[in-house]
């Protein structure tokens, strides 16, 4: 039988309460024995129940104590105590023991010596002597023989079940405590296999920073071994000190989980270190290991060798910020680092610039040689440009051929850091107009750069807008002949942006039956109307009537000249059809302009006569003019086209002849009929005798070729008498009309209000 702690706590309390009660109940048996003994008169009796109470009760409680306090066991000692006692009883009253043994006041002295402890079994020695004592005189009563063995006897049975669960609990928490301390053992053996065996690196130290115990993965990371290791406190470590890892030690011994900061090692120097290629970067983890009482025993730091992960972030981030090609900064670097520049430019009053260059002619070397050599030369003027300019400017590749100069901190006088910024621009030509070695080293080449230059201060406008002037003064160096450099200049600002205006305006114009043409008529030397040249004219909804230098460069740049052209042929085949069917028009031929491109364009002389055939005009009262840049590419291509439309009867007239690139080889080639003089030369023949000459020498010209001649832009009467006498045969100009709509001129040309001087 077992009992709880609470349940043996009372058990032992009643134990002494029982011990009382009997001692008691003993005291009132023994009074009433020896008043029914003796009688009241017998003054013996009254001294032999005091000895028999006080000797019983001193019993009593003493089993009772030995019973609650003593627990230790002695065989050997317990049987001398039995003989002994025995021996006692026999010397003392050998009458008495005779009379005992038989009548069993001996049995229950010789259980508690056989059951009980070497401390319990003198104390019931000494019991035994006193009881001996106290019954001598009633040796022959049994009632007081009786009494006594019935409470010695009941108390070493509650004794006994009382050492019996006290022993059974005992035994158990001794087996409980060893299978505790073998499953901890066990556990311990088990976590100290599995941190050995870990691949996860592992160290532990004591909260003074001392290394107790490694595992192998951490030997191999590192390259060491625990020996060696032992000897090592980790707060001495200066880069643990500046990484502010020891103050973290208060929040790991307090049972808080750190994530230590990232750190970087160089194993380049260890060969056993199992990153011998470089640096290595580490993360790591700490926790603090307690006792049952809360001490902290050690401090675990589990690592992690991170660095793939590193490198692959590095080279994200490279890619995210650097042109994989030159290695140079990319437009999101650039963007950030000059917005950083723009605002330390407003806090110091300084003066920063923004250099754009490209490459004079790239896409010829890039076409001609190949994209990997064009490489090449991108590479080599990144490296030059980096060269040239300060350690905290900023060298950015756009993309192409096109690279960005930050240039901070210059003066805060304007024309000092426009000097300054210049200065660097010209170190940047001189750099990149230096020859190349290309090709292996088997290819020389020469380049030069255009560069545009803009200053800044503060943040008064966005990095994009600046940008923006940086590429409208590039634009400027291009225009001036390339290889130049140019500030930023408002006034083209204001040109970019009303170009801007009138693209925006154009997109859909067509579509919008914005455009239209005006005739101006042409007359021959008697001043007889022979024909007109159809001009394209635009009346935008939004911008009004807007003058042809302003969009029509704009279409070609935009190719939109193919379908505006292609609009103007068909327009012009249809009033001349209208016109074949008035007397007073029948005979006109009309001139059309048409453009390189669309002149280039593979269906150009399908589209002719589709015109022709449709509108059912007479070839011969259409006129195509070109200007010189047509016969610049591909000659024998354009001689070939030109043949074709002229097989159809359709003529053609040389635009603006003398401003281009005159050769008098492709004039014997091309099937012309006419030569348009032009209006820049017309302008000051009365004053100007080089334009006389050279008005002089194209007439000589065309009449040996037998090539007509038509002059624009005859005003005056001086004009026309000079152009008159040497030979001219056509005219054109406000001097005999302005261009005006088709239903004007039909009403003009019937009204005969088209003549000299009209």
């Amino acid at each position: 039988m077992k009992f709880p702690n609470s349940q043996r706590q009372r058990l032992n309390a009643i134990a002494v309460i029982i011990a009382a009660l009997f001692a008691v109940m003993m005291f009132l048996a023994e009074a009433w024995l020896g008043a029914s003994v003796s009688g009241p008169d017998d003054p013996g009796a009254g001294n032999l129940l005091a000895r028999r109470w006080g000797f019983s009760l001193a019993a009593s409680f003493a089993v009772a104590l030995a019973l609650l306090y003593f627990r230790q066991r002695d065989l050997l000692v317990r049987i001398f105590l039995l003989l002994s006692t025995v021996g006692l009883a026999f010397i003392f009253d050998p009458r008495a023991f005779q009379h005992a043994v038989p009548q069993g006041i001996w049995i229950p002295f010789i259980l508690a010596l056989a059951l009980t402890s070497l401390p319990w079994a003198l104390l019931v020695l000494v019991a035994s002597i006193a009881v001996l004592f106290a019954a001598y005189p009633l040796a022959y009563s049994p009632p007081f023989t009786f009494s006594t063995s019935l409470i010695i006897g009941s108390l070493l049975v509650l004794d006994r079940i009382v050492k019996h669960n006290l022993m059974s609990d005992l035994m158990e928490a001794n087996r409980n405590l060893l299978d505790s301390k073998s499953s901890l053992h066990e556990s311990e053996q088990r976590y100290r296999q599995l941190s050995e065996q870990s691949p996860i690196p592992m160290v532990v130290f004591s909260p003074e920073g001392y290394v107790l115990r490694v595992n192998k993965a951490w030997e191999k990371l590192w390259g060491t071994t625990f020996e060696k290791a032992r000897r090592y406190n980790v707060f001495e470590d200066p880069q643990v000190i500046q990484a502010g890892i020891p103050p973290l030690l208060q929040r790991i011994l307090a049972g808080e989980k750190v994530d230590l900061p990232i750190l970087g090692y160089d194993f380049s120097r260890n060969p056993n270190a199992r990153l011998y290629q470089g640096k290595c970067w580490i993360r790591a983890v700490a926790y603090a290991v307690f006792d049952e009482q809360g001490k902290a025993l050690e401090v675990v730091v589990l690592q992690e060798d991170i660095t793939e992960r590193v490198k692959a972030e590095d080279q994200i981030r490279h890619l995210a910020y650097f042109d994989p090609l030159t290695q140079l900064a990319n437009r999101r670097l650039l963007m950030d680092r000059l917005e950083h520049a723009m605002a330390s430019s407003a806090r110091t009053q300084r003066f920063g610039a923004l250099l754009m260059l490209d490459l004079d002619h790239f896409k010829a070397l890039n076409d001609t040689q190949g994209h990997d050599i064009g490489d090449q030369l991108l590479i080599e003027v990144a490296r030059r440009l980096s060269a040239v300019v300060r350690e905290g400017d900023t060298v950015s590749r756009l993309g192409g051929d096109e690279y960005v100069v930050v240039l901070e901190e210059l003066s805060n006088d304007e024309e000092l850091a426009a000097t300054q910024a210049e200065r660097v621009a010209e170190k940047v030509h001189e750099a990149i107009r230096q020859p190349y070695r290309l090709k292996h080293d088997t290819m020389e080449y020469r380049c030069s750069t255009s560069v545009g230059v803009v200053l800044y201060r503060g943040k008064d406008l966005s990095p994009d807008a600046l940008l923006k002037q940086a590429d409208i003064a590039l634009y400027q160096a291009k225009a001036s002949g390339r290889n130049a450099i140019r500030f930023y200049n408002p006034e083209m600002q204001a040109a970019i942006d009303a170009r801007m205006m009138v693209e925006q305006a154009l997109n859909g114009a067509l579509e919008r039956d914005e455009f239209e043409l005006h005739y101006q008529p042409q007359v021959n030397r008697s001043g007889t109307l022979i024909g007109a040249e159809a001009l394209l004219r635009w009346r935008s909804e939004t911008l009004g009537n807007v003058p042809p230098n302003r969009f029509i460069p704009l279409l070609e740049d935009n190719w939109q000249i193919l379908q505006v052209g292609q609009w103007v042929l068909e327009t012009a085949c249809r009033q001349l059809a209208e016109w074949a069917n008035d007397p007073a028009t029948a005979g006109l031929q009309v001139a059309v302009n048409v453009s390189a491109r669309q002149f280039q364009h593979r269906d150009f002389v399908d589209q002719v006569k589709e015109a022709l055939k449709t509108h059912g005009v007479e070839p011969s009262r259409l006129k195509l003019e070109l200007t010189e840049s047509v016969v610049l590419n591909d000659v024998d291509l354009i001689v070939g086209k030109m043949r074709q439309i002229d097989a159809l009867g359709v003529c053609f007239s040389m635009d603006d002849f003398g401003t281009g690139y005159s050769s008098l080889s492709y004039l014997k080639r091309l099937p012309l009929e006419q030569l348009k003089i032009d209006r820049s030369f017309v302008r000051d023949i009365a004053t100007d005798p080089n334009d006389a000459a050279i008005i002089r020498a194209i007439l000589a010209l065309s009449e040996s070729l037998d090539i007509h001649t038509v002059a624009e832009g005859v005003e005056t009467e001086a004009q026309f008498e000079f152009l008159l006498a040497n030979g001219c045969q056509a005219f054109q100009g406000w001097l005999f009309g302005k261009p005006v709509s088709s239903e004007e001129f039909t009403a003009y040309v019937r009204q005969g209000a088209l003549a000299l001087g009209a």
